[in-house]
């Protein structure tokens, strides 16, 4: 059974149906516990995962988390990011740190299809008052 890739699933739910699990089982054809056992559980059927793509118009890479592959070339862009983010805020930040910040902001990326900045800044500014 392959691995469901819930944050995607959440995505691609918010985006066909405002977040409403309901329309989207009416629509699908499944019954709420269903859809909350698959979220639950991160796994579905080969063929529930290949109707699930079919239903949202997207390769299975998308879905199926098995398939998804370590992209160090984004990772690295993510990391470059956010190191000129601190140091555009003037604030260092311990690489440790850093680097869990890029790992978070890239399985965000995998799953949003964005890297969200939002909570780092709030960390620069805070760091950056500390500092002063």
């Amino acid at each position: 059974m392959p691995k469901l890739n819930v944050p995607a699933l959440k995505r691609l739910l918010e985006e066909r149906h405002e977040g409403v699990r309901e329309r989207f089982c009416e629509d699908f054809g499944c019954t709420r516990k269903s859809l909350r056992d698959w979220i639950n559980a991160q796994k579905v059927t080969d063929s529930k995962m290949f109707e699930l793509c079919e239903y949202f118009g997207v390769n299975e890479s998308v879905l199926n988390a098995d398939l998804q592959s370590f992209d160090k070339d984004l990772y690295f862009e993510i990391y470059e990011t956010l190191k000129k983010r601190a140091t555009d805020n003037n604030v260092s930040i311990p690489e440790e740190s850093l680097i869990h910040w890029t790992s978070l902001n890239y399985q965000n990326y995998i799953a949003l299809g964005r890297v969200e900045t939002d909570a780092f800044d709030l960390l620069c500014k805070s760091m950056e008052k500390k500092d002063e």
